[in-house]
């Protein structure tokens, strides 16, 4: 937006002027809700890290009261139990079925711990296992189903 403004204030450039603007987007940006009524989670785009964070404040108060080193204990240990949240909802850490949902929903509940118990030793002691296991989990991810290796073409409709 900052180029666009610069290039038109810059050239004088009036509203007649322009004949087309082409804009280049990922299908995420073109496409954002694709469903008028969602079937499922993802049809809905729902976010379960970002709405757990929205709760999470009630037991890491001093993520947002507090300045110092509580401050900084209680952001990491949120971003720690957020991240292993994502990795448990969407990650592939096993390629058998049944040992990939016991491993995400035991990773799943150790991150609740980590964000929602009260006694923050428990809850550096369970991010003390749910880091490692996020990293490798994000690890197999990639090895387990890689990303496409270029973007896919899409078009507006």
């Amino acid at each position: 937006m900052d180029t666009m403004l610069s290039i038109v204030t810059g050239n004088d450039i009036r509203p007649d002027d322009i004949k087309e603007v082409v804009l280049y987007a990922g299908s995420n940006i073109l496409n954002p809700i694709r469903y008028p009524i969602a079937h499922d989670e993802l049809e809905a785009k729902f976010c379960m890290p970002i709405t757990l964070m929205s709760f999470v404040i009630f037991t890491r108060s001093a993520m947002v009261v507090t300045t110092g080193w509580p401050q900084i204990v209680d952001t990491i240990l949120v971003a720690v139990g957020s991240c292993g949240i994502a990795c448990a909802m969407f990650g592939l850490c096993i390629e058998n079925k049944g040992a990939n949902i016991l491993l995400r929903a035991a990773l799943a509940l150790a991150c609740i711990v980590v964000m929602f118990h009260p006694n923050g030793n428990i809850a550096m002691v369970a991010a003390a296992f749910v880091l490692p296991a996020t990293i490798i989990g994000v690890r197999r991810d990639r090895v387990i189903a890689p990303p496409k290796s270029e973007l896919q073409p899409q078009s507006i409709s």
